[in-house]
């Protein structure tokens, strides 16, 4: 009888663990028989008994394993060996290929189910992070949200900040590498409205000029295309009024790698009353010269992001600011459209 109550109180104490800590599931898509993943290339479908090939010395070694009729595998690669092809389907087995199989590609049904599927996790990875963040009070600040997929790896990028005149504060910049959320790290040229909250930015570590971008630049920020070399760009335009007719900012170019957010600088302003000044690449040059380089950057028509600025505790929308749950949320819903 002792026993069983002892059985019972740690099956009982099992069940109350908190799950928090567990790692979420990988973006999947059921497809067919198999669960698509983004590491996957494409599935094989077994027509008929086929057997199983291991890499051995650097040649594919035929096994004893045979795989039946109507089993269906996602492939990791492919490989060619001796004018042969083979697709692996696990770490360490492959199957050869031969009228016995079909190997097909994802259709787009499947791949665009699996982008949705890799927003949703960004957004439940990024509630669930600041869910665990100790130190709230910055939240009652933040009244702008901001979510694009910079690095086009399916996972948006999460941005957090006050807009204001004077003070753009940035709170808050995550990425989703190796499926775990990871502060964003910037590196590069600073931009004209760069502002830190005292010695540490709330989610940040953070010195003088180390954000090196404030809120108006992703809030500005835009998808365009060089006219000459015809590549796609992230252009930021990051500035800050000073008075009624005094301004400044820079147009930065942005590109995440890994963690790293690197800003350069293609174009600089600085305009008031009394005089004005316009750069390229960091050498002056005349307004005319400055906006016709700048024109060289067109726009592309798509909205590839979203944005969520309050200007009063009246645009309240359907939440508060500090209800990051519902903007990330809503971010998530307009990025799957």
């Amino acid at each position: 009888m002792k026993r069983w109550t002892v059985f019972m109180l740690f099956i009982i104490a099992s069940l109350c663990i908190p799950l928090s800590g567990e790692a979420a599931e990988k973006p999947h898509v059921k497809w067919g028989k198999v669960q698509f993943e983004e590491r996957h290339v494409g599935k094989v479908s077994v027509k008929q008994k086929v057997n199983a090939y291991k890499m051995s010395k650097g040649s594919l070694v035929k096994q004893k394993t045979v795989f039946g009729t109507n089993r269906e595998f996602a492939v990791l690669k492919t490989i060619r060996q001796k004018n042969v092809t083979y697709y692996q389907i696990s770490p360490s087995l492959y199957i050869q290929n031969s009228k016995k199989i079909t190997f097909s590609k994802p259709t787009k049904t499947v791949i665009n189910q699996l982008k949705k599927e890799k927003v949703d996790y960004a957004g439940t990875q990024y509630i669930s992070y600041l869910d665990r963040v100790k130190s709230r009070d910055f939240l009652d600040n933040i009244n702008t949200y901001m979510m694009m997929d910079l690095n086009f790896d399916g996972y948006p990028e999460l941005f957090m900040g006050m807009e204001a005149m004077t003070s753009p504060e940035l709170y808050t910049a995550l990425t989703i590498e190796n499926h775990q959320v990871k502060k964003i790290v910037f590196t590069g040229d600073t931009g004209g409205s760069n502002y830190c909250y005292g010695a540490s930015q709330y989610l940040f570590s953070c010195k003088t000029n180390t954000i090196h971008l404030g809120v108006p630049g992703l809030l500005n920020l835009e998808r365009r295309v060089d006219s000459k070399t015809k590549k796609g760009h992230w252009i930021a335009n990051d500035g800050t009024q000073f008075s009624f007719d005094s301004n400044q900012g820079s147009y930065l170019e942005l590109k995440l790698t890994g963690t790293k957010l690197y800003a350069k600088e293609r174009f600089y302003y600085e305009q008031n009353s009394e005089s004005s000044v316009y750069k390229v690449n960091k050498k002056k040059v005349s307004q005319s010269m400055f906006d016709k380089s700048l024109s060289q950057y067109k726009r592309y028509n798509k909205n590839q992001s979203y944005k969520k600025y309050h200007s009063s505790y009246a645009d309240f929308d359907d939440a508060p600011w500090s209800d990051y749950d519902y903007h990330i949320e809503q971010g998530m819903k307009k990025l799957k459209q």
